[in-house]
């Protein structure tokens, strides 16, 4: 088993839920990764118009940011909010 490597839950809302057609999946990423290859991973066709969170806080959108995940976290995508 390679240490470098685990697998993480991902959880989807709204749009991306629909667009992935699951609300949850679990996902094995490097566990060391920039935020640009996290995206590329696990969320290109959503990321666009999408924000990321990191076992619950939010991750800027520096891409050449630095993300250590480990075998408990926990990554959401978070749709666009609309509000009125």
């Amino acid at each position: 088993m390679n240490p470098d490597i685990i697998t993480v839950t991902v959880l989807l809302f709204g749009k991306a839920k629909e667009m992935a057609g699951v609300g949850e999946a679990r996902v094995t990423v490097p566990r060391i990764l920039s935020y640009s290859q996290l995206k590329q991973l696990v969320f290109q066709p959503i990321m666009a118009s999408s924000m990321l969170a990191v076992d619950q806080s939010y991750v800027d959108g520096d891409d050449g940011r630095i993300i250590e995940l480990k075998a408990s976290s926990e990554l959401a995508v978070i749709p666009p909010l609309s509000g009125g």
